[in-house]
């Protein structure tokens, strides 16, 4: 089976959730003998806007489309005349059985119908709230708080706080970058890049801090933008064959927002193993290691944790933070000067996994933003790490209070500080929690592919998905 495999960022350069979930399953199915490529875009100014370029990520083809982002309005952020042409002609040269979308962001969502007309089957797998919420999916308001009701006017305030793409002088200066390429072979974006990453970290730019101030009404053109944005996306997403949801509460969420409830199936994600002990942690009396991983940007709550673990002054008690600080190294400046004890470890290769899970008693994920079905909890899981997460969204799904973790309220910097505390007095219940996470139920990654793949060959020969 030939299968098309859609998603807005990749590897090697991107790791973060929906890449690394993209990547393990196109491994799993083209190891079980599936034809799969990928089509994913790629911000390079150096290079001309939307072309295209093939290139292998561990063996694995991929297609690679130049998005850098420069539109002429806010429309071409989902409906991108341009990036369809060309889908159009990337599907004619590949002629798949099967279009999988992983995201359409920075494509566009007419993507779904160019397919439907090329014969192809459809399925898309729903990450987070990106369809119905602009602001690259995270429900959150310009002032970082949580957006509970997803309405017109709320959307508006973020079409008109939120910078969704490039300006004209972004555009000039990637023409300029280009110039420099093409008539001296010289890429100097990455090096522009490091520059950026290396003022953020001295503090001359941060996007680290949201709007606190007062939002005024949305203008009604602004409102009418959002109106006339979910009517087609909905139009488009009608003619989708299958959605698959990690999470019931994405799937209720995204329904209620107006997909169609019967085409949206619950199905978790699938992992591999992570080859982390599996035999009873040890456990000190008086110790307890915490550790965070993840991406270090404010929507994942670190702060909460710190500022937790800051009100804890046992010296028995440790907190390791695990990811890559130049995602918003002003962030990470931000958090590093709240308690010195805290270890910014870095990023860890893939390899280095289960050693870092290994060296983890209790893993603290405190996103204060409506998350899906989050890998990390699931991979903590499957090394019999128990899990302090806020009581939201899909995490409260994946965490069962004094079973296989603990809830805290979102946000709630005393309510977590009471719990790890907790946590520190009792060796007994850490124990309890990490039997109960390591009897937690994960599916595997083998069979995810497997169930996906049914789907597909269902689909194909005219059968209903359920």
């Amino acid at each position: 089976m030939k299968i098309l495999m859609v998603v807005h960022l990749y590897h090697p350069r991107h790791r973060k959730g929906v890449e690394n979930y993209t990547f393990s399953l196109v491994t799993e199915l083209r190891r079980a003998g599936q034809d799969v490529t990928v089509l994913t875009t790629e911000d390079r100014p150096s290079h001309e806007n939307y072309s295209i370029h093939r290139k292998e990520v561990e063996g694995q083809p991929v297609i690679e489309l130049v998005n850098n982002k420069v539109f002429k309005n806010f429309s071409e952020t989902y409906k991108n005349p341009t990036v369809e042409r060309l889908f159009q002609e990337i599907l004619q040269e590949e002629r798949p059985d099967v279009v999988h979308f992983q995201h359409l962001l920075f494509f566009s969502v007419d993507l779904v119908s160019v397919a439907k007309a090329a014969g192809c089957k459809t399925v898309y797998t729903l990450h987070e709230f990106w369809l119905q919420c602009l602001r690259f999916g995270h429900r959150l308001l310009p002032d970082g708080s949580l957006c509970r009701e997803v309405t017109e006017e709320n959307c508006a305030k973020c079409l008109t706080h939120t910078r969704l793409y490039n300006t004209r002088a972004s555009g000039l200066a990637m023409g300029l970058l280009r110039f420099i390429r093409t008539w001296t072979g010289l890429d100097l974006h990455p090096l522009v890049r490091g520059i950026r990453v290396r003022m953020q970290q001295r503090g001359k730019v941060s996007n680290s801090r949201p709007d606190t101030g007062v939002l005024p009404d949305p203008s009604r053109e602004a409102v009418e933008e959002v109106r006339r944005r979910n009517a087609h996306i909905l139009s488009q997403l009608g003619e989708m064959n299958i959605f698959v949801a990690p999470s019931r509460f994405l799937r209720n969420e995204l329904v209620s927002f107006g997909l169609p409830g019967p085409r949206v199936v619950v199905s978790d994600y699938g992992f591999a193993s992570t080859g982390a002990k599996t035999q009873e942690r040890p456990l000190q009396p008086g110790k307890l290691r915490l550790a965070f991983v993840g991406n270090l940007q404010r929507h994942k709550g670190l702060h909460v944790a710190v500022e937790a673990f800051s009100r804890i002054k046992d010296s028995g008690v440790t907190l390791a933070v695990h990811g890559n600080p130049e995602h918003d190294p002003g962030y990470v400046r931000e958090l590093s000067s709240l308690d010195p004890r805290v270890d910014f470890r870095g990023e860890f290769k893939p390899d280095e996994r289960a050693r870092v899970l290994d060296e983890i008693d209790v893993l603290v994920f405190p996103s204060i933003w409506y998350e899906n079905s989050p890998l990390t909890i699931h991979e903590a899981h499957l090394a019999g790490i128990p899990v302090v997460t806020s009581n939201l969204g899909g995490m409260a799904e994946l965490v069962q209070h004094g079973v296989n973790g603990l809830l805290f309220p979102p946000g709630d910097v005393g309510a977590l500080a009471g719990r790890l505390s907790s946590l520190l007095a009792d060796p007994e219940l850490v124990r309890k929690l990490s039997v109960g996470a390591k009897a937690t139920r994960v599916k595997t990654v083998s069979e995810d592919a497997a169930e996906l793949v049914s789907y597909y060959e269902a689909l194909l020969v005219g059968r209903s998905v359920s």
